[in-house]
């Protein structure tokens, strides 16, 4: 198994063989040789070049986990998100290049695509605990869903952004959860509705509802007609 310091130097030999190479035609002989490691060490620990790509995000995550801000607490949940989304953006600038070249491999493959995706999850989930946004039971599944679509819809603008202040960046992050509330806030209002709670009670379904129950009544009063 790897030690922290070779562990470190196995995914930065990853990354970095990213800015000449495509995914495919990387070998874990290769980066071991890079990493300067043994490479039965190497395979102890990451048996596949996916394993070393989950290590680069969990590493990634780390980075961005210890930089948060208790003042962030307070704020409302789009600008705690904002605040996590772009310490992360932050973080991966090192690795932009080589993210490119990811991007363009996941584009040809689909398979490649998904798996990158189900990291990418695992990592949406830690960035909504930090910026305190639950993703638990069947609304966390929505949530968690727009939060995808939001870091991947964002993530192709950073790709290929070149302005080091990621104005751009920021822009698109800010425009992306604003509609993703907006539907999420929709969707809670449809539940409400759906439930009869809140808001919705008195609305257009309810009334619906009360018509039914009461026409249900008015049936249960009459004679049944004798069979045929």
């Amino acid at each position: 198994m790897l030690n922290k310091t070779e562990t470190k130097a196995a995914i930065n030999a990853f990354m970095t063989a990213l800015l000449t190479t495509s995914y495919t035609d990387i070998r874990l002989r290769d980066v071991a040789e890079s990493a300067k490691v043994p490479l039965g060490k190497l395979l102890m620990s990451f048996s596949s070049k996916l394993d070393l790509a989950e290590a680069f995000a969990a590493r990634i995550d780390e980075t961005v986990l210890a930089e948060d801000d208790p003042d962030m607490a307070d704020e409302p949940a789009r600008e705690r998100l904002f605040d996590v989304f772009m310490r992360r953006y932050d973080a991966l600038v090192p690795y932009k290049l080589s993210l490119i070249q990811l991007e363009k491999d996941a584009r040809r493959d689909p398979v490649l695509a998904m798996t990158l995706g189900r990291i990418a999850s695992k990592s949406m989930m830690r960035m909504a605990a930090s910026a305190d946004v639950d993703v638990e039971g069947a609304r966390g599944v929505v949530v968690m869903a727009g939060l995808l679509q939001v870091y991947a819809r964002v993530m192709r603008v950073w790709l290929r952004e070149t302005d080091e202040g990621q104005a751009l960046t920021m822009a698109e992050l800010d425009k992306a959860l604003r509609q993703a509330e907006r539907r999420i806030g929709d969707l809670d209002g449809l539940v409400r509705m759906m439930r009869g709670e809140g808001s919705a009670r008195g609305g257009p379904l309810c009334r619906l509802r009360e018509q039914m129950r009461r026409r249900d009544a008015n049936d249960d009063a009459e004679p049944k007609p004798a069979a045929a």
